[in-house]
Order: structure tokens, then C-alpha cells, then sequence
């Protein structure tokens, strides 16, 4: 059987350290290959191929995005997450529509992360957290005829909403969270810790709808807004299986929890980059960029010339600069961006 192979292009190295070590602590079977530039990576897939690639906008020559339009027009179609530092919607919004199948900023939420990356390679859909999270809500909604579903904060913040209610406001749920924690917390002594199944409900009753709280113990509290009846078992088992939804969502399997745990930060990445505070502003660069008939001869131009390189079947940015054959900036550039 063939090892699935995954390539991760990024150029900061410590970046693809994390990110490679993170992967291959969640699957020791895979090939894992790393390329510091599109130059690189296309060069590596045309000789081995890839079953996912890991893909940073900002790059040394060719932007990820130059790459990803280029594999589109290609009619590649091997998955690609997009990864980037630069927060800006319209770079998420291009890199979908050039067929990215998840995109992440930096730094990474890593359990997401990894569960986009065991989702695709098993060729399923991959949906973010808060996607999924509002997705249950909804269901939740529409099946108990609820004016709104909610999850929210101890600080009375919903995270998370299906419907609305106007007349409710951040700091009413503040203060109804609050007391609800308390009386949880001072029934303990004579009831002992709420079980699990069927979960701890709280049932505010009013004119104008009723009102339950669920306490998670993953933090947030789920809440129900109820203009019409609901019969008891019908509220309690949508309930318990909307919970079990969310646990599932928002704590992953035990591995994933592991590895999130022990990959953010690691003793080597502080030993080789330091602390984030040092790092000086001027390293936040503007990528150079080509224009698109250019990108597309770029590497054809590059293969002729590129005899006598001490990486065979390799050509690296570096290698390309020497050459002539790096490209330049050009302004008002569409993939001109800051990562």
C-alpha cells in the first residue's frame, strides 16, 4: 500500500518545522516533504506528486496564490490548504475561489488544523469549528420550534447563534450565567456533581417564553429561547444529542488534543526564532511577483537553463536569483500581499 504523501510549502523554516512535526505526530505513516518556494514545490510535484499541499501565500518568487491559479489552469487537482499571517478577507475569498479546499491564518489554530488535514487525505468534507458549532444550533433550532439557540460565555458573549431575540442583551446573559453557575455550584455539596446523561438542565419560565440553560463542560453554556411548548423528553433528548455534537466539536479525539498540546511551541522553535517581541517589523516583506503569462513560462524558461545545480531535478529560488531568473515586483500587483 502506498504512503499518502503531503507537501508543505513554506518558507520560514520553523513554521514548517511545527507544522510537519504537528503531522507527523498525528499520522507516523505519512510522507511528509517540505519545499521553500513555488519554484520548489512545482518542481517536487512534478516528479513525486502529492495527495494534499499545505500552501503559504507569501513566498519568495511565485505567491502561493500565483501557484494555486497556475495548478487550477493546470487542471491539477490534488487538495490544497492555504495557510497566511495576513488578515485580510480578500485573500481568503481569492484562495477559495481558486478551489482551496481549507484556509487557515496564522498562527494556527492547531486542532482544527489537524482535523482538516485527516479529513481531506480521507477524502471527506472539511467544515471549520464555528461552522459545524452553528450548524448544530440551527438543527437544535428547527427541531424544537426555538426562537433562537445560543452558546454562550460566562461573560454572557454568544459565540455562537441560530435565531436572535432582540429585547436580550450581552449583559442580561452575563448576569443569568452568573447565577446559574452559582446555584450549580452550591447544590454540589448535597447533590454531589451533575451526571452526565441526562445533562443538567435549568428551566426559566415567563409570559413571553421560556428560557433553558445548559452548563457544558467544555466551558460554554447552551441556551434556549422557547415561545412554544416543548414536550419534556423531546427537549431532553434533543438536547443530549445536541451536547454530544458539540463535545465532539470542540474537544476532538484524545490524539488531536495531544498534539495541539505539545506542537504551538516547542523548546526549538524559541531557540531558533526567539520570542515573537524581538522579531523586527522590516521581516514582514512584500513578496515579488510576475505577471501571468510570465508565471506560466516561468519554469519551462528555468528548466533549459538550469544545468550544473548541486540539487539535481531541483531549482530553488536562490538558484533562480543567480540565475536572472527570479521575477520583480510589479505594482498594483493582485497577489502583491504581506504575510
Amino acid at each position: 500500500m502506498n504512503r499518502k504523501r503531503v507537501m508543505i510549502v513554506e518558507d520560514q523554516r520553523e513554521i514548517a518545522r511545527m507544522i510537519h512535526s504537528a503531522i507527523q505526530l498525528m499520522d507516523a505513516s505519512l510522507d511528509i516533504v517540505d519545499a521553500l518556494s513555488a519554484e520548489e514545490a512545482s518542481l517536487e510535484l512534478s516528479e513525486r506528486g502529492a495527495d494534499l499541499i499545505i500552501l503559504d501565500v507569501r513566498l519568495p518568487g511565485i505567491s502561493g496564490l500565483e501557484l494555486l491559479e497556475r495548478w487550477r489552469i493546470q487542471n491539477i487537482n490534488i487538495p490544497v490548504i492555504v495557510t497566511t499571517g495576513f488578515a485580510e478577507p480578500a485573500i481568503r475569498a481569492l484562495a477559495e475561489r481558486l478551489g482551496a479546499r481549507a484556509f487557515f491564518n496564522k498562527p494556527l489554530p492547531m486542532e482544527d488544523f489537524l482535523r482538516a488535514v485527516r479529513s481531506i487525505l480521507a477524502g471527506e468534507e472539511f467544515q471549520p469549528s464555528e461552522d459545524r458549532a452553528a450548524h448544530v444550533l440551527t438543527d437544535l433550532r428547527q427541531m424544537l420550534n426555538a426562537d433562537a439557540a445560543w452558546l454562550c460565555q460566562e461573560t454572557g458573549q454568544a459565540t455562537h447563534r441560530a435565531g436572535d431575540v432582540l429585547e436580550v442583551m450581552e449583559e442580561d446573559m452575563e448576569a443569568v450565567q452568573h447565577a446559574v453557575l452559582a446555584i450549580l455550584n452550591r447544590t454540589i455539596p448535597f447533590l454531589g456533581k451533575s451526571k452526565a446523561e441526562p445533562p443538567s438542565v435549568i428551566m426559566l419560565y415567563g409570559e413571553k417564553r421560556n428560557m433553558v440553560i445548559v452548563p457544558m463542560p467544555s466551558g460554554p453554556s447552551l441556551v434556549l429561547f422557547l415561545s412554544k411548548p416543548v414536550p419534556a423528553q423531546t427537549l431532553a433528548d434533543a438536547i443530549t444529542e445536541a451536547l454530544h455534537r458539540l463535545e465532539k466539536i470542540f474537544h476532538t479525539d484524545k490524539l488531536l488534543q495531544e498534539v495541539s498540546e505539545v506542537i504551538p511551541m516547542p523548546d526549538w522553535v524559541q531557540q531558533s526564532v526567539g520570542s515573537a517581541a524581538s522579531q523586527p517589523q522590516e521581516w514582514n516583506i512584500t513578496a515579488p511577483q510576475v505577471e501571468p503569462l510570465e508565471a506560466k513560462t516561468f519554469w519551462d524558461e528555468a528548466v533549459l537553463q538550469a544545468g550544473g545545480f548541486l540539487s539535481p531535478g531541483k531549482l530553488t529560488f536562490d538558484e533562480a536569483e543567480k540565475l536572472g531568473l527570479a521575477p520583480e515586483a510589479k505594482p498594483n500587483d493582485p497577489y502583491r500581499v504581506i504575510d
